[in-house]
């Protein structure tokens, strides 16, 4: 994301260690310079002239046209370092995948599309983006708060908790079928408003680290008004285990705080 501190930037670059990165003419003049890591601006006149003359066999394309194994690398994605420093994660194609198809049929309002609203370096966006694509839905790019769909509602929103805080009293944005909140823990509190403007809005509490491909437990949270507190977490997605440990790491009972 350009609009990221160059400090976090920076660090992303040097940690990576990329062979090439590629800007625009808008924002190369704001990445870091790296030594030995050279930038190529794709929208350049010199570019797009080079690239035009060379077909997929010149780029050294084999990698990109060979069968793609579950282990391959989807992308690889930093976490918000919350506690800390940032962490690179190789997010693979199988977990991609396995998350996509599972979301797919837990959220069938993302056939009628959804609303992308957040960039593409922040993985909250992979519900948004994949889910539709493959449930014959369409994308639309568009900020929270504005009008998704002229004419009617997208069917699939994600937003954190902080989004629902945000945009109390804006229904607009909401969702004909499912609302997924992510990415930190979830009040009843902050769901109140969204019962109002949409009663009939499906929601659901999404918890997974980066490292488990977005989410890996989820909670349907029952229809009408909601208790105060925190709302369950849930129990596990598909092809997907979750262990409840003790403080010495051990399985606790079932029933059993951990």
């Amino acid at each position: 994301d350009p609009g990221y501190p160059a400090e976090r930037i920076g660090f992303m670059l040097a940690d990576a260690r990329p062979a090439v990165v590629l800007a625009t003419a808008a924002t190369a003049g704001d990445l870091p310079v790296l030594a030995g890591v050279p930038v190529l601006e794709v929208d350049a006149p010199g570019t797009a002239a080079e690239l035009a003359g060379l077909d997929g066999a010149d780029l050294g394309d084999g990698d990109r046209r060979g069968p793609l194994r579950p282990g391959h690398p989807a992308y690889v994605i930093y976490t918000s370092g919350s506690t800390g420093t940032p962490k690179g994660v190789v997010v693979s194609q199988g977990g991609l995948v396995n998350y996509v198809v599972a979301a797919a049929g837990d959220y069938p309002g993302g056939a009628a599309g959804s609303l992308l609203h957040s960039p593409v370096a922040f993985d909250l966006t992979v519900t948004a983006l994949f889910v539709p694509l493959v449930s014959g839905g369409c994308v639309c790019v568009a900020g929270l708060g504005e009008d998704p769909a002229a004419g009617g509602r997208v069917g699939l929103v994600k937003v954190t908790p902080a989004h629902l805080e945000l945009l109390a009293g804006l229904g607009g944005w909401l969702p004909a079928g499912d609302l997924v909140v992510g990415g930190e823990a979830l009040a009843g509190e902050a769901l109140r408003g969204v019962r109002e403007d949409a009663p009939a809005v499906r929601v659901v509490n999404e918890y997974g680290p980066t490292e488990a491909t977005v989410g890996c437990v989820s909670y349907r949270v029952p229809d009408g008004q909601l208790a105060a507190g925190a709302v369950p977490a849930g129990t596990p997605m598909a092809n997907t285990r979750v262990f409840v440990l003790d403080g010495f790491l051990q399985p606790v009972p079932v029933g059993v705080a951990g």
